[in-house]
């Protein structure tokens, strides 16, 4: 009689998890992500530091569900000169020890997540970069399901 109640309370268990189990959740609605980058100015003194933003919104109705691939930072900003050639990267999150694990994140309707870093207008070798030009800064954030890209234009003039 035990093995009966037994089959009985595993049939009506799975009966009860089935469902919540084929369940989907909202679809990834991916297209409805914007990604816009800015700077907090347009135009800079030589040596000023220029502030780098990128905000990931969601502008649909339904939850985004995205993930990265590892526990660091996916993001990655640089800077362009007037040729397109990079003068700077940001590699302050060279080195790090990171898990390589999946990391989920969720934006509900509405939501928003900003990336910031700023940019000392020095090259990767140290030296300042030459004042009265433009330049293009660049950043970039990954996930799994895809990957968003965005740019703002500053100009850099002389400070004298």
């Amino acid at each position: 009689m035990t093995v009966g109640v037994f089959a009985v309370s595993v049939a009506v268990v799975l009966a009860l998890a089935i469902p919540l189990l084929t369940q989907t959740t909202s679809p990834r609605t991916i297209d409805d992500l914007t990604f816009d980058v800015s700077t907090d100015k347009a135009v800079y003194a030589q040596g000023e530091l220029v502030h780098i933003t990128g905000i990931l919104k969601n502008t649909g109705s339904a939850p985004v569900f995205l993930s990265q691939r590892s526990s660091c930072s996916n993001a990655l900003a640089k800077v362009e000169d007037s040729n397109g050639a990079t003068v700077w990267i940001d590699v302050s999150n060279s080195g790090q020890v990171c898990a390589m694990v999946i990391v989920e994140m969720t934006l509900g309707p509405g939501e928003s997540r900003s990336f910031n870093i700023a940019w000392n207008q020095t090259g990767n070798g140290g030296a300042a970069v030459p004042a009265n030009d433009s330049y293009r800064a660049v950043y970039r954030v990954e996930y799994i399901e895809r990957s968003f890209e965005g740019h703002a234009s500053i100009f850099i003039r002389d400070s004298s």
